[in-house]
């Protein structure tokens, strides 16, 4: 089977110079947790991309920061990179209403959260843990009864933190998947079909015995759903 999974570039100004860019680490481990019967094709998502001639089985949302440099100190999402916003939010309807599965990382986390009704905003200073550090490792404990939970097989998982906002309301469409030990949420899944499931942590960061079972779950879901959506009866 060919499972094309969409990944959003971000869109950053480096040097005066506007470029479309992925951190390669998100290709690499996504591939690597592929098993063999299918071929991954990696399709890199632009903000002029017309969806629907993609051919979408899956779309990954992944991490990001400011658009430029010359953007003001602690931006909401819209205004850190107002092209992306505008396109996501789009990309996200687009994918609902199209029954594509999504997986958000860190900013893509947060983007399908603000998207369906829920808040965004920069975690305050009282927090025990340093939530934007290369060097933080931190514990979140994995809600009972959840999909994260089936993935993981336990309760606890030692995770990476980059980011500098939280989810400060969770959208009414989604479910808790894990909080930290400050009481930030660290992971959502939706209620709804398809599944849209968000991690704040970054995986592709992470060794492969802790990245692949949740990208290896999440690629086995979007090819089943593309082999479920074959053998409907129209």
């Amino acid at each position: 089977m060919i499972l094309n999974l969409g990944i959003l570039l971000d869109l950053k100004e480096i040097d005066g110079v506007v470029k479309y860019i992925v951190n390669h680490k998100y290709v690499h481990s996504l591939k690597a947790s592929t098993k063999e019967e299918i071929k991954l094709n990696i399709v890199k998502i632009t903000y002029e991309d017309e969806l629907e001639l993609m051919g979408l089985d899956g779309v990954v949302l992944v991490g990001g920061g400011k658009y430029s440099e010359k953007i003001k100190f602690r931006p909401t999402l819209e205004e850190a990179n107002p092209e992306r916003y505008i396109f996501e939010k789009k990309l996200i309807h687009y994918c609902r209403k199209n029954n594509i599965p999504v997986l958000g990382i860190c900013k893509g986390t947060q983007m399908i959260n603000e998207v369906f009704g829920g808040a965004v905003d920069y975690i305050d200073n009282t927090k025990d843990i340093d939530h934007n550090c290369k060097k933080t490792r931190h514990t979140i404990t994995i809600e009972d009864e959840t999909l994260l939970r089936q993935i993981y097989n336990k309760e606890e998982l030692l995770t990476n933190s980059f980011h500098l906002k939280e989810i400060k309301a969770l959208s009414t469409d989604f479910n808790i998947a894990a909080i930290s030990e400050d009481g930030i949420i660290e992971a959502i899944e939706s209620k709804f079909e398809p599944l849209f499931l968000g991690v704040q942590w970054h995986p592709e960061a992470m060794e492969k015995e802790e990245y692949h079972p949740l990208f290896n779950h999440f690629i086995n879901h979007c090819a089943t759903k593309k082999s479920s959506n074959k053998t409907k009866v129209f």
